[in-house]
């Protein structure tokens, strides 16, 4: 499997997912690292032969190995972001996942540099190894007041298998909303972060 999309709209590649929806998905899974440089702005809604479609998820490898990707927006008609939609995006520091998503598989396993994610207060499910990312990240901030669910999965590189599942865990502070701190504490998965602190709406 090499190059899988259904169209390609203003230098990003799409599936279709329904009559109305689309799925931003890679240009060629062997060779994906020129596919998008720089700063990129995913579109909410694309155009395609007179017709509509509402771009609804970043589908599993979207991003994949996209080397030159400093920073993406992410719209608000997302919903879900698979597994390794961003895996290897070294030079990618920071992302915002947006109001709306759902669901956030292992996206940015492994991505070099990343040092902040922060969350919706729509977030209901996450992968386990979403965290699993970089040995640089600095902080993560998850709006939602009840701590999402941690969904166990594959083991996205076998390298990680090598590292105590905690370790990333006590690397960085986690910032939740002020009246879910206690919440978090106590939380499957979330309570291995060694720091985890409120913080304010406007902060973020």
């Amino acid at each position: 499997m090499a190059s899988a999309y259904d169209i390609k709209v203003d230098g990003l590649c799409y599936n279709f997912t329904s009559d109305s929806t689309v799925a931003v998905t890679y240009l060629d899974i062997n060779d994906n690292a020129e596919y998008v440089k720089g700063i990129i702005d995913i579109p909410s809604t694309i155009d395609y032969e007179g017709k509509k479609y509402a771009v609804t998820a970043i589908s599993k490898y979207a991003f994949y190995f996209c080397r030159f990707l400093k920073s993406v927006k992410l719209p608000t008609s997302i919903r879900t972001i698979e597994d390794y939609a961003f895996s290897k995006c070294s030079a990618l520091e920071s992302i915002e996942v947006p109001e709306g998503v759902n669901e956030v598989g292992a996206a940015f396993t492994p991505c070099a540099y990343l040092k902040s994610i922060v969350l919706p207060s729509s977030v209901a499910k996450i992968h386990l190894f979403f965290i699993w990312s970089s040995d640089r990240m600095e902080e993560i901030v998850c709006k939602a007041t009840t701590p999402p669910t941690f969904v166990s999965g594959d083991i996205p590189d076998s390298s990680l298998s090598k590292i105590p599942k905690e370790y990333f865990f006590r690397q960085c502070t986690l910032r939740v909303p002020k009246q879910s701190v206690e919440a978090y504490k106590n939380a499957d998965g979330w309570k291995q972060f060694s720091k985890i602190e409120p913080y304010s709406p406007d902060e973020v």
